[in-house]
């Protein structure tokens, strides 16, 4: 699915992820600046986080708790350069 928005729209385009999601894994290509986090950081919104969310970039990969007492993961695949090291991370 490919959506277009503005940043005034990204709590419908949540939502709206949300409801029509197939899957509990999303993933999400854009160029650096495009709004990538900003957009997940209203998923966990939605989703009932409470912690800040910030960009996984040098971590790699963020954890986040939601108050349904669901666990969200946040990767971030733009330093990897090979498959073995998103499993060293916790991909699976």
């Amino acid at each position: 699915m490919t959506k277009t928005y503005t940043l005034s729209q990204i709590p419908t385009i949540a939502k709206d992820i949300i409801s029509s999601a197939k899957h509990k894994i999303l993933l999400f290509y854009g160029e650096m600046g495009t709004g990538k986090t900003t957009l997940i950081k209203e998923l966990a919104k939605q989703l009932g986080v409470q912690e800040v969310v910030n960009s996984p970039t040098f971590s790699l990969v963020n954890e986040y708790f939601s108050q349904k007492e669901e666990t969200i993961y946040h990767f971030d695949f733009y330093r990897i350069e090979d498959e073995n090291e998103a499993y060293d991370i916790g991909i699976e």
